[in-house]
């Protein structure tokens, strides 16, 4: 079985993984770092559309616009940290488990999920857990 994303799926995917995953994580360490000035610019693009927003939004505009988020790997002496960016959304989702997918597409999903989501995108692997 094949399952295949366009940029906007993938995008959504990945942003329900951090929403679910991102505080969720606490078994591989690390610290996500960013610009505060590129973060404030992205999220006054946000406010203009008067919606209600979190951190996660801001940091898929921040993405949209060119910026890119490190995660800085914290738990092993660094030799995982990686630069996101919105090309690797988009060309590492496929790289996810299956059985991870179908449970977020079904709706049937945990942090486990969101986690394989995060590190199928950041390592094209699942590193830690």
């Amino acid at each position: 079985m094949q399952i295949t994303f366009d940029n906007q799926e993938a995008e959504k995917l990945f942003f329900d993984a951090m929403c679910n995953g991102l505080s969720n994580i606490n078994y591989w360490e690390f610290e996500l770092d960013y610009s505060d000035k590129e973060y404030q610019k992205a999220k006054k693009v946000l406010e203009k559309r008067n919606e209600g927003i979190c951190y996660e939004d801001v940091f898929m505009q921040m993405l949209r616009m060119g910026y890119k988020l490190q995660f800085n790997d914290i738990g092993m002496d660094g030799s995982y940290s990686t630069e996101l960016t919105l090309e690797m959304i988009h060309e590492n989702m496929k790289y996810t488990p299956k059985q991870n997918l179908l449970n977020i597409m079904s709706e049937n999903d945990d942090s486990i999920d969101a986690d394989a989501i995060l590190q199928s995108v950041l390592f094209k692997d699942i590193i830690f857990g």
